[in-house]
């Protein structure tokens, strides 16, 4: 018996969508010093695991002391980036602009509103009765800006508002971005969605975006057999 799958993916089947336009807002760390140390184990590590005996006791504990470290520096680069990523989002509101923005870490969300006057946010601890209401404010106009958490508010959400978001941080599975993409671009959005990635030079942003580059890649060359997708955007340097 022969098993075949079949997917109808967004991009075929709503084609009266707008368009996505995406692009990539580079920022320096002002400070890597507690970066540091951390890279340069993480890179140590990536030496020593591929010489090690597959299965080994050796290797599932490097392998373990890799993740924590990864989970580290992800943790570090958040908190080493957020004065820049608070400018990044005060030159937006001063500007005028509606919009969203995403983060994983609730410390970075923290600072976040502390420049947004006008602002909802949506994280895990917000309670489920109280996030329509919320939506409802936005969507309104009552609210300029909508300060969401990456992995609680990626979904099921409808912010067609606005057609723009701002990621205030990556994240390491492609589809969690998309979906976090696809608030604004849903039936009902009349503009392009305008997409931007703030990716910090010196911290672990560099490495994620490549590293979401070759999974979204891998994964459609293997479900879909195509290369007509991509999260890379135009480049622009912010200089503080």
């Amino acid at each position: 018996r022969k098993v075949g799958l079949i997917r109808r993916v967004k991009r075929d089947v709503l084609t009266q969508l707008p368009k996505k336009y995406r692009s990539e807002i580079y920022v320096q760390l002002n400070d890597t010093r507690a970066l540091k140390p951390l890279f340069a184990r993480w890179k140590k590590l990536n030496k020593e695991i591929p010489k090690m005996v597959p299965a080994s006791e050796d290797i599932k504990k490097a392998a373990f002391q890799r993740k924590c470290l990864i989970t580290e520096l992800f943790r570090k680069t958040a908190v080493a980036k957020a004065s820049l990523v608070k400018r990044v989002v005060s030159e937006m509101v001063q500007q005028g602009l509606k919009f969203i923005v995403f983060c994983y870490h609730k410390h970075l969300m923290d600072e976040i509103q502390t420049v947004c006057p006008s602002y909802i946010r949506i994280d895990g601890s917000t309670p489920i009765e109280k996030r329509q209401d919320y939506v409802e404010a936005f969507q309104n106009g009552e609210k300029q800006v909508a300060v969401l958490s990456m992995l609680a508010a990626s979904t099921g959400l409808t912010l067609t508002a606005t057609s723009i978001v701002l990621f205030a941080e990556l994240y390491f599975v492609p589809g969690v971005i998309l979906q976090a993409e696809d608030r604004v671009h849903r039936i009902g959005q009349k503009n392009a969605c305008d997409i931007r990635f703030i990716i910090a030079k010196g911290g672990l942003d560099e490495h994620i975006w490549k590293m979401l580059q070759y999974k979204l890649k891998t994964l459609d060359t293997v479900l879909d057999g195509r290369n007509d997708r991509s999260i890379v955007g135009e480049k622009t340097i912010w200089e503080f």
